[in-house]
This record gives C-alpha cells, sequence and structure tokens, in this order.
C-alpha cells in the first residue's frame, strides 16, 4: 500500500475528527450492545488515529489489533496511542492486500478502517465484504474519499485538475488499481445484496481560510498527481497552483474535500 508521512496523518487528524459522522457510530454502539469486551482489527492503521477517535465511543473494553504495514508509522504510532484503561492495542506489521483474511481470522468483533478505501482495488474490496458478511463482522469505514473538491473562489480550471486528481487516485496503490472515488458507492452496492443493513452519512472536509497548512499541503498534492497524470499540462497545472496558493494566502480560499462514512450491521 502506497505510504504516507507521519506528519501528513497529524496534519489531517483534526479535519478528520471535526468530520466524522456521530450518528453511525452511536448505532454501531447500540448494535454492541451492553458494555462487554470486545476484539477490534483496525485496518490500515497509520499511527492510531482511528483508534485515538473511536474507541471513546464504543462500550465496554476494547481490544485493538492495529494493522499497518509501514515500520516507520508503527513506531510513531507506538508514542502516541494510549496505556491502560479499557482499551489495549498491538500492531501487527502486515501487508492487507495479501494477508486481509489471515489478519481477520477468528474472534473479531469489529472491522474498522479510516480513509483506507479509496486506495484499494475492486477484488480486495470484494474480500472485505465477502468477509464481514461470512464472518457477521460489522464494518465500519470511515472517511472515504468521494471524488468531490469544492474550491472558493472558483477557477477556470478547478474541474480539469479535479478530474487529473481522480485519475490518479485510480492508479495503483499497492492493492491493484484502485477505486478512488467509486469505492464507497461499490462497496455500499456490495454490502446491500447481503443480509444485514447498511447505513451511509457525509464527513466531508469543510476547509476554511484559517487552515491554510493543509489546504497548502492539499494543493501541492493535486498539483503534483495532475501533472503527473497529465505531463503535457504542466504549464495549465502551475498556473493553477499558482492562482490557488495566492488566494489561500490572501485569506480568501475555502476548500471541501468531500468524504463518506459507511456502516454494515449483520442481519
Amino acid at each position: 500500500m502506497s505510504g504516507f508521512a507521519a506528519g501528513w496523518l497529524a496534519l489531517r487528524e483534526p479535519h478528520d475528527t471535526r468530520a466524522r459522522d456521530t450518528g453511525l457510530v452511536r448505532a454501531l454502539a447500540h448494535w454492541l450492545g451492553e458494555p462487554r469486551e470486545i476484539t477490534v482489527v483496525d485496518m490500515g492503521s497509520g499511527t492510531g488515529s482511528n483508534l485515538r477517535w473511536l474507541a471513546q465511543h464504543l462500550p465496554g473494553r476494547q481490544h485493538w489489533r492495529l494493522v499497518e504495514h509501514d515500520p516507520e508509522l508503527i513506531a510513531a504510532g507506538m508514542g502516541l496511542l494510549p496505556r491502560g484503561g479499557d482499551v489495549s492495542w498491538r500492531y501487527v506489521e502486515a501487508d492487507l492486500e495479501s494477508r486481509l483474511e489471515a489478519i481477520v481470522g477468528e474472534g473479531c468483533d469489529l472491522l474498522a478502517c479510516s480513509a483506507l478505501l479509496d486506495l484499494v482495488s475492486a477484488g480486495w474490496l470484494a474480500r472485505l465484504a465477502r468477509l464481514a458478511s461470512t464472518q457477521g463482522i460489522p464494518l465500519h469505514a470511515a472517511l472515504t474519499y468521494d471524488g468531490r473538491i469544492g474550491l472558493q473562489p472558483p477557477h477556470r480550471n478547478d474541474a480539469r485538475v479535479t478530474d487529473l486528481v481522480n485519475a490518479h487516485q485510480r492508479t495503483d496503490k499497492g492493492f491493484g488499481p484502485a477505486l478512488g472515488p467509486d469505492a464507497a458507492a461499490t462497496l455500499e452496492r456490495l454490502l446491500e445484496v447481503r443480509p444485514g443493513r447498511t447505513l451511509c452519512a457525509p464527513s466531508d472536509w469543510r476547509l476554511e481560510p484559517e487552515d491554510r497548512e493543509i489546504q497548502e499541503a492539499l494543493l501541492e498534492g493535486w498539483a503534483g498527481a495532475a501533472a503527473e497524470m497529465a505531463p503535457e499540462e504542466a504549464a495549465l497545472v502551475a498556473s493553477w497552483r499558482a492562482e490557488r496558493l495566492a488566494a489561500l494566502r490572501a485569506d480568501s480560499g475555502r476548500c471541501l474535500v468531500g468524504h463518506r462514512d459507511l456502516l454494515w450491521l449483520p442481519g
């Protein structure tokens, strides 16, 4: 799976926290019922942001298996995660693409992930849906990018750059050709034909001028991805980047990045 720097994960975490849908988590907690010990398998854990947010909303004692392939992110997460209390955890350094079924194994009460599914292939997502369904494990997938980028003030090349960014999102991120913006809708379709209940909600980032640091990081990343997909349009992308950064530095840049949260509860 394509790696992410710990600095980027730290930068996005407060915006993820603000965007997450709490209604789906209340539905999950209600489904889990009276407080009891549960085992949570968190896929693509990074430095543990999903545990830091989700654990406080779930009942009972929790044992988290944090599945992450990048040893640098594991090392960073070891110093950021809580110790003691009703939540215990351990990292599992493993490749989700090749070892999904083995990692989940027996005794899992909840499958969870955050900002992961837009990186995976259609085949891997079908494996995940099948695994959750056949074993009767609820699945909570937060912050899946859905292809919507809204920028203010508008720019004549916003639509073209967004198309190129979404094309880049569909390139191989370590699982085969990624679903990118189609991931959330694809998972919803895969689960709706299985016994159970599927709930979805938006979890959009809504970034204001004061959120300059993350907006700058996004603009730089999007410009790089767009130029990679269409080198012949490098001048267009460079002009777009420069004007967008100028607007942001003039305190007039706003940004919406579309995400979806999904919860599947076994029937």
